[in-house]
């Protein structure tokens, strides 16, 4: 059955809109006669400013969760998960299985890694997963627990720079000495090969900022690969808000920050005004699994929108890429029980 209309459930955030017009250009320049709306809504994470991420999941999972009820397709909305990724999904989820939304696009790096993902577009077969990933680990398991999940990927578009970017101030001068490849936007078409793209550029923060130096971040992750890289060179607060807000904070005479650690994919998709801020590509840092890329979700019962979506969206060497860091993100126990804890990114 061909679709006319779709709705796009995206969060509010002027960064999350963007990545929905993203992927509304890409349904439209597809097919000229569908007619796509947005809408969006705001989640637990964007509601709760005032708290870590790490604080306020740590909140959430203490509250009471209330059954599973059903929405009006007959589904049943799952009880909420812990975790920070649910922070920035629930809601979504909730649209989705109301049928308020029929797709949801995501910052995929805010999708849980287990539990949710649907059915690959594109198979993988096992010689090619241990070309990827060094592992032949969880590729059944992973297509068996797709198959029960309530939501699918139904595309992976063309990813954008995966790495993070240290934002410096407005008024702060270039840094002297790096090289070109070192500043974002190094290639303002940079998609997802950064280990041929930025082979070789190696970075020293603190060449870049003072000793004592405020890096304000949001991210245990971040915070916790520079401070084992650089010791106790560099103090770490946490920022929190959209985009605009974290660099308006940076950039107050009294904000208390010398630089932010953003991803670089977020700078971009907001524009030449983001896009063209002094930032370091952090290229000897791990980046979050599927950061730079988006996830194109639907139900997984309702077949028009997952084809169209898929034949709209999708973009094969993104989806393996990201499908491969997933996969070698399997829970923690079962890795120990395999044997391959060292495979794991981070």
């Amino acid at each position: 059955m061909s679709r006319t209309n779709l709705v796009i459930g995206s969060r509010a955030s002027p960064l999350a809109v963007a990545q929905a017009e993203e992927v509304r250009g890409l349904l439209t320049g597809h097919d000229n006669t569908l007619h796509v709306s947005l809408l969006k809504l705001d989640t637990v994470g964007d509601r709760n400013l005032n708290v870590s991420l790490a604080e306020l999941s740590r909140l959430e999972s203490q509250t009471d969760t209330p059954p599973a009820a059903a929405a009006p397709s007959g589904h049943l909305v799952p009880p909420k998960p812990a975790g920070e990724k649910d922070l920035w999904t629930r809601e979504l989820d909730a649209a989705l299985h109301r049928g308020d939304a029929h797709v949801l696009v995501h910052s995929l790096k805010d999708l849980p890694t287990t539990g949710r993902t649907g059915a690959l577009a594109y198979p993988i077969p096992h010689s090619t997963m241990l070309a990827i990933t060094g592992t032949l680990v969880t590729v059944a398991a992973a297509a068996a627990a797709a198959a029960a999940a309530p939501f699918t990927l139904a595309a992976v578009p063309q990813r954008f720079d995966p790495y993070d970017a240290l934002v410096l101030r407005a008024d702060a001068p270039p840094p002297a000495g790096l090289p070109a490849a070192a500043l974002v936007p190094a290639d303002p078409n940079a998609v997802d090969d950064p280990q041929t793209q930025y082979a070789g550029v190696k970075i020293d923060l603190r060449e870049v900022l003072p000793r004592g130096s405020v890096i304000g971040t949001s991210s245990l992750r971040r915070a916790a690969q520079l401070s084992h890289r650089y010791g106790d060179h560099f103090t770490f607060k946490v920022v929190r808000g959209n985009i605009a807000t974290r660099l308006g904070k940076l950039d107050a005479p009294s904000g208390g920050y010398d630089a932010l650690i953003l991803a670089a994919a977020g700078l971009r998709r907001l524009g030449p005004d983001f896009a063209s801020r002094i930032s370091v590509r952090l290229r000897d840092e791990r980046y979050a699994v599927g950061q730079g890329a988006l996830g194109v979700e639907v139900a997984a019962t309702d077949g028009s929108a997952l084809a169209l979506v898929q034949v709209a969206c999708e973009d094969a060497g993104s989806r393996w890429r990201v499908e491969a860091e997933r996969y070698v993100t399997i829970p923690r126990a079962h890795v120990h029980a395999s044997g391959l804890a060292r495979h794991l990114l981070f």
